[in-house]
């Protein structure tokens, strides 16, 4: 799901430019391929929230309630509604 993600907005929304794009991922080596293409690949949930101003979450359930609760007091420093 999440490299249907980053195609879309590679290929579909030509007004995002490929540095702009940033992924964190666990497995970054497995996305190494996107990084030719100038996207942004690392894993550090926090650098992510700290740099990106629109952030679009995608893994699988079984890491729902972690991932939440690991990012809750990063997301909240930078959401607007808190």
């Amino acid at each position: 799901m999440g490299r249907l993600i980053i195609n879309s907005i590679m290929f579909t929304l030509g007004w995002v430019e490929n540095n702009n794009i940033h992924v964190s991922t666990r497995r970054p080596e497995l996305l190494q391929k996107y990084e030719d293409f100038g996207i942004n690949i690392y894993f550090d949930n926090e650098r992510l929230i700290k740099t990106c101003d629109i952030i679009i979450f995608s893994f699988p359930p079984s890491l729902d309630n972690w991932v939440a609760l690991n990012l809750k007091e990063s997301l909240k420093e930078r959401c607007l509604n808190t």
